[in-house]
């Protein structure tokens, strides 16, 4: 019977043994769960962020495509405006341009009858008397003047107009 106490005390010193060996384990897998659940409840996070990032993209390169599909829109309309208003403008130049010349050939008649007019009203100062011609060629001056006044207005338009356009 001695020999059965001793193996029955060596095998509960080898059970306690290995009881003590399976508490250890035990704690420390504990141990190694919490980060583990930790790990996989923010595998779990990462996973749901990534889906939502993704309907998120989705949505964005729609949006996308709807923005570009607009701006698209909007720079055909604006190539059509600025042709029209590069073509307004070169109608303008042309406008000024021929007002330019009227203008020049009108201050060239201008001269000449201002000339004219100085002659004629020198003319009585002199003491020589009128003849029945000047009072029409005053009425001519006067009405090329006029003239001269409004193409001067109208270049000074066509001048704004054009740097408004340039602006």
């Amino acid at each position: 019977m001695m020999k059965n106490n001793t193996y029955y005390i060596c095998y509960l010193h080898v059970c306690a043994g290995l009881s003590s060996r399976l508490q250890d384990i035990k704690e420390e897998n504990a141990q190694l769960e919490e980060p583990l659940t930790a790990k996989q409840e923010l595998t779990k996070s990462h996973e749901a962020s990534i889906r939502q990032l993704q309907k998120d993209l989705s949505s964005s390169k729609s949006e996308v495509s709807k923005v570009e599909s607009r701006r698209v829109e909007a720079l055909a309309a604006t190539n059509s405006e600025v042709e029209a208003l590069v073509s307004a403008m070169d109608a303008l130049k042309t406008q000024a341009a021929l007002n330019e010349g009227k203008l020049s050939s009108l201050q060239v008649e201008c001269t000449s009858l201002n000339q004219e007019l100085q002659d004629m009203e020198v003319r009585p100062r002199r003491g020589k008397t009128k003849s029945t011609d000047e009072p029409n060629q005053l009425t001519q001056i006067q009405a090329w003047q006029g003239e001269v006044d409004h193409a001067r207005h109208a270049q000074r338009d066509a001048e704004e107009k054009l740097a408004s356009m340039e602006a």
